[in-house]
Parts: C-alpha cells; sequence; structure tokens
C-alpha cells in the first residue's frame, strides 16, 4: 500500500515538473517577478505583488492543488463576500462577455471540484488568478476616475474619459 501512495504521489511531482518546464519554455513565467520551485509546488509572485503559492497533492492533476494567494486559502478567498462581491460578477460578466449562465467568480472558478479538469495547470490556475486581480484593479480604478470626474471635471468630459477606461 505505501508503494502505491508514493507512486501516486511521484507521479504528481512529474506532472508538476513537466509543467513547470513547459511553461518556462514557452515564456509563460516571464510577466512574474519572483520565481520559486520545488517538488511539492510553487510559488509566484505577480504584478501586483500577491504571492501566489500552488501545492500539489497525491492525486495531482485529478483532484485539484492547493492554492493560498498571501497566506490565504485561496477557496475561502473565494468564498469571501468582501472579494466575491455582486459588483466584481457583474463587472466580469460585462467586461468577459460571458454567457448568462456565469452567476459569480466563485462558482466559476476552475479550482473548483465540479469544475476542474486533469487538463487544467499551473498556468490555468495563474491566468485566473491574476484575471481577477486585474478586473479587480479595473474596478477600483473606475470608482476612484467617478469620484474625480464627479467632482473636477464637467459632465462631458466625464463620459469621455469613462470610454478610454
Amino acid at each position: 500500500m505505501n508503494i502505491n501512495n508514493n507512486d501516486e504521489t511521484s507521479k504528481a511531482k512529474k506532472r508538476l515538473n513537466i509543467e513547470i518546464t513547459r511553461n518556462y519554455n514557452n515564456n509563460n513565467f516571464d510577466k512574474y517577478k519572483k520565481i520559486y520551485h520545488n517538488e511539492y509546488g510553487i510559488i509566484i509572485k505577480n504584478k501586483f505583488n500577491i504571492r501566489i503559492e500552488i501545492i500539489v497533492n497525491k492525486y495531482y492533476p485529478f483532484k485539484p492543488p492547493y492554492i493560498s494567494v498571501n497566506e490565504y486559502s485561496y477557496n475561502k478567498l473565494l468564498e469571501n463576500r468582501n472579494f466575491s462581491t455582486k459588483l466584481t460578477n457583474d463587472y466580469f460578466k460585462y467586461k468577459l462577455k460571458l454567457k448568462h449562465d456565469f452567476c459569480c467568480i466563485q462558482c466559476n472558478s476552475i479550482i473548483r471540484i465540479n469544475m476542474w479538469a486533469p487538463n487544467y495547470g499551473i498556468k490555468e490556475i495563474l491566468d485566473e488568478i491574476n484575471e481577477i486581480f486585474e478586473v479587480k484593479q479595473k474596478i477600483i480604478e473606475g470608482i476612484c476616475v467617478d469620484v474625480i470626474c464627479r467632482k473636477y471635471l464637467a459632465l462631458y468630459i466625464n463620459v469621455n474619459i469613462k470610454t478610454y477606461i
């Protein structure tokens, strides 16, 4: 029994190493500031200075890995109402031109057990996390522009500025 357990773990480690090598070769890691990896996972800092840690389990790629974002569990972060707000979800739906079946970030995350598939890997996980934080950043920028425009600019200028954001 112990042999199978080690065999499953070694398969997960092998898959992780293949993914890391493939992503390095395809320059998928060029957009990240710091990258550290070992046989159990990978730690990356993205352009928002967010630390993303992906730790594979022995069932990887058949079950999603453990993911932490700035030391918080990614699953719990998605469940947090302050993170996954209606504003964020509506903006995602609008910005990504998603179909009406998009309900929220949490439900449509690839790391959910019912959404995960073995063809997903580190690149898809990192792309999803970066996309979420980019949209959240755009929402913050949009709110700031609205406040500044309402306070300092005329209405017709306000509409023109918003089209460029």
